[in-house]
Parts: structure tokens; sequence; C-alpha cells
């Protein structure tokens, strides 16, 4: 059953944040104003349950107009949905952030879209469980995508196409921009990947490498994926850049509700 959101609750999560980053020069009025976002974006009415038979390999998630549902979920993935990052982006936290698995139904008021969800979800996730966070720049090991030598061996699509979903390495990919190739590299070898290409417009191809599990057996994976770079005039060079990530300071085990 679905409950309301507590606006009280929410305000004091916000409130506890700042008091968590030891203020950085936030002023009392910054605190009250970030408590009045976080209420004004909350979800009408939410549920969060603990998953009945946890399944560590599969998790659901469906976002229509106005609701999120939510299946066998940890809260490190309901971070990485909330605020639109990678798993190497998410630092600290308690040791169950993995492995503790719920259901989580959140109803919007009107019907919003999965970015308005996706602050709900940040909202109730302060309130629910407690979860405290804050952002730094973090000087990372990653790659940059960029031109090989020989230069693009891709030409751009022409004409509209549906939007490409990166999912599996195998299938042809679709009306992919670059950027989308980058983040889709990224979340595959688990290290940041940078677009440095300058290359714009959407490009039809196929990249035929199998990502392994885990993070060795990607990196045993990574020749394989240079060569299916390089036959589309691309490559990955090692690189250190500034990486935004979300440092968990606290969180509590949400309650059946």
């Amino acid at each position: 059953m679905l409950r309301p959101v507590s606006f009280a609750c929410l305000a004091a999560s916000a409130l506890a944040a700042y008091s968590a980053q030891g203020q950085h020069g936030r002023s009392a009025s910054d605190a009250a104003s970030l408590a009045f976002e976080a209420a004004s974006v909350a979800f009408e009415a939410a549920s969060v349950k603990v998953t009945a038979s946890p399944d560590n390999g599969f998790n659901e998630s469906d976002t229509n107009p106005g609701r999120l549902t939510l299946r066998n979920v940890s809260l490190r993935w309901c971070i990485r949905f909330a605020y639109g990052v990678q798993d190497f982006q998410i630092s600290g936290g308690p040791k169950w952030l993995d492995h503790d698995r719920y259901d989580i139904d959140g109803k919007a008021a009107g019907p919003a879209k999965t970015p308005e969800l996706r602050l709900m979800l940040q909202s109730l996730l302060a309130e629910r469980f407690r979860l405290v966070l804050h952002r730094e720049s973090r000087l990372s090991s990653g790659y940059a995508l960029v031109v090989a030598k020989g230069g693009l061996k891709l030409k751009p699509r022409e004409g509209a196409a549906p939007a490409a979903k990166l999912i599996d390495p195998v299938s042809p990919f679709r009306n992919v921009r670059m950027t989308g190739l980058a983040s889709y590299l990224g979340r595959s070898l688990r290290v940041p990947v940078a677009d440095a290409t300058n290359v714009t417009g959407v490009f039809d191809f196929d990249l035929g490498w199998t990502p392994e599990r885990g993070v060795r057996e990607a990196a045993e994976a990574m020749p394989s994926i240079f060569e299916a770079l390089e036959e589309l005039g691309l490559k990955l060079e090692p690189r250190k850049e500034p990486l935004e990530v979300i440092v968990v300071d606290s969180a509590e085990k949400a309650s059946e509700n």
C-alpha cells in the first residue's frame, strides 16, 4: 500500500546533508532552500518493501508517466538511477548497500516523466533510507575515445531513426552518437570513458566484441575491444580525468511501509 511522503522528513534529511558536508560555506538559507526543493519534487505516495525472494542477478524497473516501479533493487542501484551516475561513480556507504533488495513503488501527483521521477526518487531515498550524500570531483584513471590515426571509418546516418538503446554489444548499434558510445563503453568496462572525438552526428555500426563479467575479466577483454574500435577508426587512449563522484555519508535500512 502506498503511503503519503513526509515533507518534514525530507526537510530534515536535506538539512542533515549540509551538516554532514561541514557546511562547505553554505548558509542556513541555502539549506532551507534545498529542503524546500526536495519537498517540491516528492512523490505524492510511495511504498518501500524488502523483496520477498531476492535475486542478486535480476532487477526490474518501469517508468510509466506519473509512476515508478522498481523490483529487487539495491540501494546502490537506486542511487545510480536517481542521480544518473555509473557504479564507479558511487563511493562509501554501508556494506549492505549492494546486498539488501527492495521493491519500490512511487506515484506522482501528475503525469511526471522520467527526469522528474528520478528527482522524486532522490527525495524518497532521503526520507525512507535517511540517505545522506555529497558530490566530489576526483582525478580518476580511465580512457578517452578518440579518432584513430587513419581517420574515422564511419559515415553519419542520413534521416531520422528511433533512439538507440545500447544494451547488447552483439547486436548492431543504430542511431548512436559518439557521446553515447563513450558512455556505453564506460558502463561495460567499469571505468570512465570520455568522448574526445569531436565528431558530431549519429551512426550505424557493428561492434563485435564480447564483454566479460567482473572487472578482471573485463580488463582481459580489452584487446578485443581495442581491435573492434580500430575497425571503426576509433581507439581508447588511457587518461586521467576529473570524475564527479557521489559519496554516501550515511544510510539506514528502510523499514517495511
